[in-house]
């Protein structure tokens, strides 16, 4: 692990021989591009970053503003 990108995006094939792909991101940063699978042959490119910010935006403003008011929580 990544002390400057703790958290982790997976994304698995699964089946006899599985397959995992991990991108390591951190809070703060744009997220991956990252494959969902349909098969072990054909995947569709995810945009997270593009995905997330478009959600969001979708968000209504209340809600974005308390959401964004909550203090971060303590690890301990």
């Amino acid at each position: 692990m990544n002390a400057d990108e703790p958290l982790t995006c997976v994304s698995y094939i699964g089946g006899l021989i599985g397959e995992v792909f991990l991108e390591p991101v951190a809070v703060g940063r744009p997220l991956p591009e990252m494959p969902l699978f349909l098969s072990d042959a054909i995947y569709v490119p995810v945009p997270l970053e593009v995905t997330y910010a478009r959600a969001w935006d979708a968000v209504p403003a209340v809600w974005r503003n308390a959401i964004a008011s909550i203090p971060p929580q303590s690890s301990t």
